[in-house]
């Protein structure tokens, strides 16, 4: 018969060091599992609640000690005393539960880490500042790396205050590879997420900053600037994806500066911004990027009289940006009427290394009923190098033009916009400047060298080709396989044919009176004439027509020495006609 243990021999068994036995309780105790391998503990093992820097740091060693493992932490509140200031040896994941609050009383970092190669995981829990001034030096993460792997991950945390005063940072990141912050909610943090390329050089090229940084569905509220990313090592912040957010700050939604310490072998960054809800001042300030995305965010502006924006998107040196179907609305915040002269997008001065030149704007909203600024305004007349910026299909609700008359140069407006009455006032739909157009006297060459932003239109004054003016060659910049409408305000303009000008009727053509051509660009050299308008265009007889010579409608001579005028009639010929002086 089998003999029952008594709660004697139990509780011998479970507190024995004898191999099979005792470690029920130890297990119990410090939650690990089986074969004495300390997967998981707890953060109480390692010392009570109202110390929670000193047990952390503690459980951090232990579990380093291990290889690396789960600290959890339990529901209930506890208070910060000092910073968790540690260099990981191997991977830490600190998993706390929804219930878990860390009070922070005094300014201070709570986490402060040196990543090496190994992985820093915060998964869930809240931290509350209690603090009784705004910080602006402290941050609930801090942490530094080198590494290509990935060495930080936040995911479903809430950093919240207790009275009216914020932390200065939640992440304070310097080298941060594939970091990921995913779903947190923040409303205590002057900067929520502050990513900082590393400034050492690295021949083994290991130096990397917000590689492949996603910052994705997270509810930020409270803060001045919510996103800043400085770019200053090898690699600076490529492949940076910032989507699905809520950001409502007083200032700067996202922030993208280039230190002054980049060296000549910067490489520049990928910016992904998709799908935010942005309310700020100024949704996206950035400078020396090599391709920006930015689409379907719904953004609402704020303005005040002392605000110091030139833009609510303000990108300066970008080679190539998108800029595709975002909703624009504003709302002032005094009564200076602010959102009226502030433009949705400012383009700024470009960067000879880094031109701004391949843009698309397209798709977008712009609700701006009272606004009298200009929809993109630039801040310099100076040309792009390689420009091709293109304003697509656009929805404009405001009290003004796309871009100022300065600016119409420096962007093609497509076709299918109906332009307004402030487009037509600043005349976009036609290019007239003296400056966007050469005639080479001597070889009889008409240069076109600027545009329309929004029609094919060009306007050629006799400052540029006077009257009794010969065009052998027409040339026209980035035209190639399209058709100008161009007004000649000049009379006697002879059209001559040849090889690289192919003329009505394929013959010299003189025009008597201002009229309009349409001119065909086949490539740079060469263009054809499809239509003239009027009928004051006839073909030019440059010689005496004699018996039997052939001709065409419209064809004509005079002859000043007989008088005589000769005609060209269809089905007849050519017939004489006696003329007198006018006397």
């Amino acid at each position: 018969m089998r003999v029952l243990s008594t709660d004697d021999n139990l509780r011998e068994d479970l507190s024995s060091s004898e191999e099979g036995k005792g470690s029920s309780l130890v297990a119990h105790r410090i939650r690990t599992i089986r074969e004495r391998f300390y997967d998981e503990v707890s953060v109480l093992d390692f010392g009570t609640a109202d110390k929670y820097g000193t047990a952390m740091m503690a459980a951090i060693d232990f579990v380093m000690e291990q290889g690396g493992g789960t600290i959890f932490v339990p529901g209930r509140s506890y208070i910060l005393d000092t910073t968790i200031e540690k260099t990981l040896t191997a991977d830490i994941h600190i998993r706390m539960s929804n219930g878990a609050n860390v009070n922070i009383k005094k300014a201070m970092d709570v986490y402060s880490i040196t990543s090496g190669n190994n992985q820093f995981i915060i998964e869930n829990g809240k931290t509350t500042v209690a603090i009784l001034e705004t910080d602006y030096t402290h941050a609930v993460v801090r942490m530094s790396g080198k590494t290509l792997q990935q060495n930080i991950k936040v995911v479903g945390h809430t950093f919240r205050r207790l009275n009216n005063f914020n932390l200065g940072f939640f992440v304070y990141g310097e080298g941060l590879n594939a970091a990921e912050f995913l779903q947190n909610h923040i409303s205590a943090a002057v900067v929520p997420y502050h990513l900082e390329s590393s400034s050492e050089n690295s021949n083994s090229r290991l130096i990397a900053n917000a590689m492949e940084a996603e910052i994705t569905g997270n509810k930020i509220y409270n803060a001045a600037n919510a996103i800043e990313v400085i770019n200053k090592g090898y690699y600076g912040c490529e492949g940076v994806r910032i989507k699905n957010n809520i950001m409502v700050c007083s200032k700067n939604a996202i922030t993208v500066i280039a230190d002054s310490s980049l060296r000549a072998a910067y490489m520049p960054p990928l910016f992904q911004i998709t799908g935010n809800h942005i309310n700020a001042y100024r949704a996206l300030y950035a400078e020396k990027i090599s391709r920006l995305f930015f689409t379907q965010n719904d953004i609402q502006a704020k303005f005040k009289e002392n605000d110091e924006i030139l833009g609510v998107i303000e990108i300066y040196s970008t080679q190539g940006w998108t800029i595709t179907n975002n909703i624009f609305s504003a709302v002032s915040q005094d009564t200076s009427a602010k959102s009226n002269i502030n433009p949705p997008i400012y383009l700024g001065k470009l960067d000879p290394a880094l031109p701004n030149a391949y843009g698309t704007i397209d798709t977008n909203t712009f609700w701006l009923d009272g606004m009298v600024e200009k929809a993109i305004s630039f801040e310099s007349l100076d040309a792009y190098t390689g420009q091709s910026i293109k304003y697509g299909i656009n929805i404009i609700q405001s009290l003004s033009a796309i871009i100022s008359r300065a600016y119409r140069s420096k962007i093609i407006i497509a076709e299918m916009n109906s332009l307004t009455a402030y487009d037509a006032a600043e005349g976009l739909a036609y290019s007239s400047s003296d400056s966007n157009y050469t005639y080479d006297v001597n070889q009889g060459i008409l240069y076109i060298k600027g545009r329309s932003p929004a029609r094919n239109v060009h306007i050629i004054s006799k400052n540029v080709l006077p009257d009794g003016s010969i065009i052998n060659q027409i040339v026209a910049e980035n035209t190639y396989g399209k058709q100008l409408i161009i007004r000649l305000t000049a009379s006697e303009i002879t059209i001559v044919h040849g090889a690289n000008l192919i003329a009505p009727d394929q013959k010299t053509t003189k025009l008597w009176l201002p009229t309009y051509i349409i001119v065909e660009f086949l490539n740079n050299q060469q263009c054809q004439i499809v239509a003239t308008s009027g009928i004051s265009s006839r073909p030019v007889v440059s010689s005496n027509p004699t018996t039997g010579a052939r001709g065409s409608t419209g064809d004509e001579y005079y002859d000043s020495q007989s008088g005589l005028w000769k005609k060209y009639f269809p089905g007849v010929g050519w017939r004489v006609i006696s003329t007198m002086e006018n006397k």
